[in-house]
């Protein structure tokens, strides 16, 4: 079997140069989204725009059907890490299998600090195997909804879109132009238990 290569990001311009991100294809792994998420989905937009991108996260995406591989080749990669990793900026938690791959990763470095935002709180049989990961201490997993979703289940940091009515918490300091970077800002990296406003693409 041909083993495909591992796209692992090294930072960026929104994320900062200190964070390492791993990348799915959108819609496609994305099991809790919803009407408005299909409509509004800029990381869609971005892989329609790029076609590479899209290639590479296709690879990834290969890797991630053989769970044990994934984690290998993510700890691997990591022997020189960054203390920061965002895990999908684009695409999501799909299956139990990949999440469990996801909690063993988190679970052996301690020493760095991953965060993530899912819509698949949603999906009845994902939701216990996420509660594990988000139960890392240092996992900081946030429970993404839109005005068409119910809120993510009680305990939950919520990533709330502007426009929803029922919005509560801190903007983005970044898509609201206040810092430079995730990074820079360092607010869903420093506490669970807040909910965080992003501005509408």
């Amino acid at each position: 079997m041909e083993i495909p290569t591992l796209c692992v990001g090294n930072g960026n311009k929104k994320v900062g140069a200190c964070v390492t991100t791993f990348s799915l294809p959108s819609g496609t792994t994305c099991p809790g989204k919803s009407t408005w998420c299909e409509t509004h989905c800029y990381a869609d937009r971005f892989e329609r725009m790029r076609p590479n991108i899209r290639t590479a996260y296709e690879r990834n995406l290969a890797i991630c059907q053989y769970p044990v591989l994934l984690v290998n080749f993510i700890l691997n990669r990591l022997t020189v890490s960054f203390p920061w990793f965002r895990i999908h900026p684009s695409g999501d938690f799909f299956d139990v299998g990949y999440i469990n791959a996801w909690t063993e990763i988190v679970a052996a470095r301690p020493d760095i600090q991953f965060w993530s935002y899912t819509r698949s709180w949603a999906v009845d049989e994902l939701r216990a195997p996420l509660e594990q990961l988000k139960a890392l201490p240092n996992m900081h997993l946030y429970g993404s909804t839109d005005p068409s979703m119910p809120l993510p289940p009680e305990g939950w940091p919520v990533a709330f879109i502007e426009s929803d009515p029922r919005a509560a918490g801190t903007p983005c300091q970044y898509r609201f132009g206040n810092a430079a970077s995730c990074l820079e800002c360092g607010y869903c990296l420093q506490n669970d238990n807040r909910n965080v406003i992003f501005k509408q693409h």
